[in-house]
């Protein structure tokens, strides 16, 4: 939910500004709203800086695979298969 939204109103906002201003607004209130959200679920402000800071970085890091237009599938691909990996690593030991 919280990514299409995300996309929604980057698209609305694009038609009336520049893409990567529009891109760093919708990603900065999604993120935004996602760490007010977690703050509020979890009561900590640990967690929802962390996890506004991690859907913060998730649009950088869609941001900057995006600018590279020719290497876009490729670098996005090796960036969810570097992610699976990571999470495959550290939730292999959870049930030993």
């Amino acid at each position: 939910m919280r990514k299409s939204l995300g996309f929604k109103l980057l698209l609305s906002l694009s038609e009336h500004m520049a893409f990567a201003a529009a891109f760093a607004l919708s990603a900065l209130v999604v993120a935004g709203m996602t760490g007010a959200y977690a703050g509020a679920v979890f009561r900590h402000r640990a967690a929802a800086l962390a996890l506004g800071g991690l859907a913060l970085a998730s649009y950088a890091v869609m941001f900057a695979v995006l600018r590279l237009e020719s290497m876009a599938l490729l670098l996005g691909t090796l960036v969810l298969v570097g992610v699976l990996a990571f999470l495959m690593a550290l939730t292999a030991k959870m049930n030993r």
